[in-house]
């Protein structure tokens, strides 16, 4: 646990795996540069602090919510991936009333159970300006992806999916998007609605 003003952090060589709770649960600076996080059965990483991850992995976590981040405050991705991590909303990372800042890294294989395969974001700001979140729709292999025991769900966000109260602002995109493909939670711009 990092607590309000502690500084955290991870680099190459450093393992946080096998957790029954949170890999790692953040309330001040937390700096992941390498590293993996993984097989932690409460998430991989609890953010309501500020969280940079400019390398590392993070994989293999699952959660209720936030297989691989769940995220309250600042999130702010400029490498690393997120994989194969899973929930039943956000398999990928969930981001709640905070701000989700992606600029690289990627996003992939990660699935949930009901919405936002690779990305849910729900009353927060949410900004792709680089990077990859693979999608289902693209990538049957290897992309993000909603499913429950019956099968793959359609319309519900393989690659991200997010909205808010406010009725017409919800977001979806079921396709991969890359390093050119920009999505922002303000926009309709590259979103499937």
């Amino acid at each position: 646990m990092v607590e309000n003003g502690g500084t955290f952090k991870i680099n190459n060589g450093v393992t946080i795996t096998g957790n029954s709770g949170r890999g790692v649960s953040n309330s001040g600076t937390f700096e992941m540069t390498g590293g993996t996080i993984s097989g932690n059965r409460g998430g991989g990483v609890y953010n309501y602090g500020i969280f940079t991850m400019s390398g590392g992995t993070i994989s293999g976590n699952s959660a209720n919510q936030g297989g691989g981040v769940y995220n309250s405050r600042s999130f702010t991705m400029t490498g690393g991936t997120i994989s194969d991590n899973s929930a039943r909303s956000g398999g990928g990372v969930y981001n709640r009333n905070g701000s989700f800042t992606m600029r690289g890294g990627i996003i992939t294989r990660n699935s949930a159970s009901e919405n936002g395969g690779g990305v849910f974001f729900y009353h927060g700001g949410f900004t792709k300006t680089g990077g990859t979140i693979t999608g289902f729709n693209s990538d049957s292999s290897n992309g993000n992806v909603v499913k429950d025991h019956d099968g793959t769900i359609s319309r519900r966000g393989h690659a991200v999916w997010g909205g808010t109260m406010v009725m017409g602002t919800g977001r979806r995109k079921e396709t991969t998007a890359g390093p050119g493909v920009n999505l922002s939670s303000g926009t309709v711009d590259n979103w499937d609605q």
